[in-house]
């Protein structure tokens, strides 16, 4: 009956009906919660995870970013267990999607420092499955991930931290676009660029700045 709910839940999301989305994966949330324990997690666990993380994608837009953060944590703490504790590594990929959604509400509510730690957590998930392992479907995650942590950075004033996660972002973006041929993401690499360059730029050093903004290759 759960899975019932998720399918109309996708269905009713394609046209826009977002709350009505959220409806039913509340729906399908409390009949999962209801045969997935913390002690066993069965399963039905990883089920349940995604439709925490589905609400929260959801629920944050409408501006509910307490009901969005609580749902995160219920995901990343059935995804940590699922991972580290019973070794679906498979599934580090949905644990590190969880981090940076919970990081994307902390900024959205002024939690800089929080959207920090969290993005240091998603990279430091991603970054061996991409460097490492060769999931280069998930590159763009992890360079959209420096790129937000450098963003989170910027605002709490660390200049020099925000220019190295912009020139990661940036290392990674240049590959996909210039190498892997993913011209769709020449306006990420374009946009850390100029946001690199506006960070160069703030205390008057204009000149070096000019040399970071860059276009990409054609």
């Amino acid at each position: 009956m759960a899975a019932d709910y998720i399918g109309k839940a996708l269905a009713v999301r394609i046209p826009g009906d977002t709350q009505g989305a959220v409806a039913l994966y509340d729906e399908a949330i409390d009949i999962w919660e209801r045969v997935v324990s913390d002690a066993v997690l069965g399963e039905r666990a990883f089920d349940l995870a995604k439709a925490y993380s589905n609400k929260a994608v959801l629920v944050g837009p409408l501006g509910d970013n307490l009901g969005a953060t609580v749902s995160c944590d219920r995901a990343i703490i059935i995804l940590e267990r699922l991972v580290n504790a019973e070794g679906h590594h498979e599934l580090a990929d949905d644990l590190a999607d969880a981090c940076s959604e919970k990081a994307s509400q902390a900024r959205a509510v002024g939690d800089h420092g929080g959207a920090v730690a969290l993005y240091s957590r998603a990279i430091a998930i991603w970054e061996p499955l991409v460097n490492e392992e060769g999931h280069r479907e998930l590159a763009n995650d992890l360079a959209n991930a420096y790129a937000n942590k450098a963003k989170a950075l910027s605002v709490l004033g660390d200049t020099l931290a925000t220019v190295a996660f912009y020139d990661c972002a940036i290392a990674v973006w240049d590959r996909l676009v210039n190498q892997e041929g993913r011209r769709e993401l020449a306006d990420e690499l374009e946009t850390a660029y100029s946001n690199k360059a506006a960070m160069v730029s703030a205390p008057g050093g204009t000149l070096g700045a000019l040399a970071f903004r860059i276009k990409p290759a054609p």
